[in-house]
């Protein structure tokens, strides 16, 4: 019966390690958004992270001007951004809805150590971040259907000029 219990309690342990791994560092803020297909998942499941918000906000000062609005921004599991067909991995995922005819936007970023199956550099990793508030920033000034065309990567281009902290990521 001992043996038991012990087994039990090891278990339990290992279930909140892995469902605190993406929430460290978090508050109790989250939000629900539909994927629209792309993904995976239906919709994903957002939880604010200080660690990303502090990021968010010196680059939105750096490159934006403090024009974005994100209402969360927070880690999710490296499956959850992954395409359909396992084709296409993304790092990272802007999400807008319409919520009590207000915006709301969300970013959901793969932690560092799961990018692609290794730990992404920091160049790279600011660079996906840097990706996912530039489809904000379009998204913000009314140009809904920018995707990553020429208004996009001139955008990135400009960004990489005021300071180049990011590796640049088009798509």
């Amino acid at each position: 019966m001992k043996k038991f219990l012990i087994i039990i309690l090891a278990c339990l342990l290992l279930v909140s390690c892995a469902t605190t791994k993406y929430t460290a560092n978090n508050t109790e803020d989250s939000e629900i958004f539909k994927t629209n297909g792309f993904l995976h998942a239906d919709a994903i499941e957002i939880v604010e992270n200080k660690e990303l918000r502090k990021l968010f906000d010196k680059f939105n000062a750096m490159y934006f001007d403090d024009f974005l609005t994100v209402d969360y921004i927070g880690y999710v599991d490296a499956f959850l951004l992954q395409g359909k067909g396992n084709s296409y991995y993304f790092g990272g995922s802007a999400f807008w809805k319409v919520e009590d005819d207000e915006m709301v936007y969300g970013i959901a970023m793969t932690n560092r150590n799961d990018f692609k199956g290794a730990n992404a550099t920091t160049k790279y990793f600011n660079g996906v971040l840097i990706h996912e508030m530039t489809h904000l920033y379009f998204y913000q000034k009314a140009m809904y259907e920018e995707g990553h065309g020429e208004n996009f990567r001139n955008k990135i281009d400009e960004l990489y000029e005021i300071n180049p902290q990011f590796e640049k990521v088009y798509d």
